[in-house]
């Protein structure tokens, strides 16, 4: 991990995006917020590589310790997103989010790390969330992540026979409501 205001190169870390469908079939996305934070953000559970796990097994747990959710994690990560995280003394530590989707299956009532709140939104609302993070410094990375996620979860569902969930609103590009 660097720690100079323009870090190079960059670290890596896992994430995971958790998907579930709602109401009538909406795909919907679990968001956390920050910590120790006076104006939290909006992201998805993340963390560093742990020794000699596969990122896949580290954004599973990342889920679990950060949102409270449980479920079946796509062996394949969906993209790569450039991360910068803020440090208080003016440093910035840079990371490669390499981002693994995830069924969910549970969600805890109780995790390690609860003081953290944990949404399910559409689509759209995520990636109008993810946006206004200042921590990611491409937000056109996020359109492409929503938008490879979902073409994912669909092949799933195709793969597995079902119909598709309904999320024709979002669509990559396309201002986020």
């Amino acid at each position: 991990m660097s720690k100079s205001p323009h870090s190079e190169p960059r670290s890596r870390q896992y994430g995971v995006l958790p998907y579930r469908l709602g109401k009538k079939r909406k795909l919907e996305f679990l968001l956390i917020t920050t910590r120790k934070n006076t104006h939290p953000q909006w992201l998805i559970p993340k963390g560093d590589p742990m020794g000699d796990l596969p990122g896949s097994e580290v954004a599973a747990r990342e889920g679990r310790e950060e949102a409270g959710v449980v479920g079946k994690v796509h062996s394949k990560p969906i993209g790569i997103v450039p991360y910068d995280k803020h440090q208080s003394d003016q440093t910035v530590d840079s990371y490669d989010l390499v981002v693994f989707l995830m069924r969910a299956k549970q969600l805890l009532n109780s995790w390690p790390e609860k003081d953290r709140t944990r949404e399910w939104v559409p689509a759209a609302k995520a990636l109008t969330r993810l946006h206004a993070n200042t921590n990611f410094p491409q937000p056109q990375a996020m359109d492409e992540l929503l938008a490879h996620a979902q073409t994912a979860i669909f092949a799933k569902a195709a793969q597995r026979g079902k119909k598709p969930p309904n999320s024709h609103k979002f669509r990559i590009g396309a201002a986020p409501n």
